[in-house]
């Protein structure tokens, strides 16, 4: 036969499986709420990824057309002087008959415009000397 202390044994096993699954129900919702909080976090990272990859993307583009942009201009720069040759590196004749070194000239005077910033100072220089290649050293300042 079935004893009051088997019953009560049973109570207390029955008591403490309750309140095991309580806590177990409690922790499992904390769980879930962990769960989708982090869940929503990672498609918040995974949408700034998105986001910066697509910026990426842009960047890349606008830099490469602006490379592609500077590479015109220098081809024709290069073409500019005459029938489509390219500028001479050496010497070239002015109006008065002497040879001036276009390119010496042109490194002698980028140092001292870099520092100053100044474009009006080097204007006013290709102004006065007269020989005709204002726009070629203008353009070679770039």
């Amino acid at each position: 036969m079935i004893s009051l202390k088997q019953i009560q044994l049973l109570a207390e096993k029955v008591d403490k499986a309750v309140s095991l699954i309580s806590l177990l129900k409690e922790e499992n919702r904390t769980l879930k709420n962990t769960l989708e909080k982090s869940q929503k976090r990672i498609r918040e990272f995974e949408d700034l990824i998105n986001a910066f990859k697509n910026d990426q993307s842009e960047i890349e583009q606008t830099v490469l057309s602006a490379i592609h942009k500077l590479d015109t201009l220098e081809d024709e720069v290069a073409e500019r002087p005459g029938d489509g040759e390219p500028a001479p590196d050496v010497a070239e004749e002015t109006d008065t008959g002497a040879t001036n070194d276009v390119t010496a000239e042109t490194d002698a005077e980028e140092p001292d415009e870099a520092v100053s910033g100044d474009d009006s100072v080097a204007g006013g220089k290709e102004e006065s000397e007269g020989n005709g290649k204002d726009d070629e050293r203008q353009l070679d300042i770039f």
